[in-house]
This record gives C-alpha cells, structure tokens and sequence, in this order.
C-alpha cells in the first residue's frame, strides 16, 4: 500500500532473505509505471531507498520521491535445517 506525505509517496516493500542478502533488482510499481529498483546486497528491514522524482506530480510540475522501506520477508514454512543456517548466519 502506497501512503502520501506531502508530494511523497511512501511504499512498504517486502523482499526476500536472499534478495536482502545477495542484492538484487526487483519491480516497483510508480506513477509513472514500472520502474526496476535496486536492492544493495546486506540490506537491513527498515532500510529506505529514495526514488527521486517518482512521486506524487502537481499540475505545475513539481514532483515528490517515492520512498520505500524494506521489509524481509521470510518464508512460510523453512525446515528446521534452513532456521539453522540462518541461526548460524547471527
């Protein structure tokens, strides 16, 4: 869900644990379309990435960013091996 801060536009983006970790480029819905955002590798939940000039646009030109918060997402059903691993990881 997308939420307006003034001219801002401010998106809650869930991401995987390996897109958090490896980086990687995944599509991020604007005003404008589609745009592919990159995620840098080692990204923490709650880190924001600005999207300049992506957001809510005034009929005299002017334009907001789009900021997005990253939100790890982890898997519905990891088997015990993998919540080893990642235990092993901290």
């Amino acid at each position: 869900n997308y939420k307006l801060a003034g001219l801002n536009l401010e998106l809650r983006l869930p991401i995987t644990l390996e897109e958090a970790i490896k980086g990687a480029k995944v599509d991020v819905q604007t005003p404008s379309g589609t745009i592919a955002l990159t995620v840098p590798p080692m990204s923490s939940s709650g880190k924001r990435l600005r999207l300049k000039g992506q957001g809510f646009k005034t009929s005299d030109g002017a334009a907001g960013d789009m900021l997005v918060e990253l939100l790890i997402k982890l898997p519905d059903n990891m088997s015990p091996e993998s919540i080893n691993h990642v235990a092993e990881l901290s």
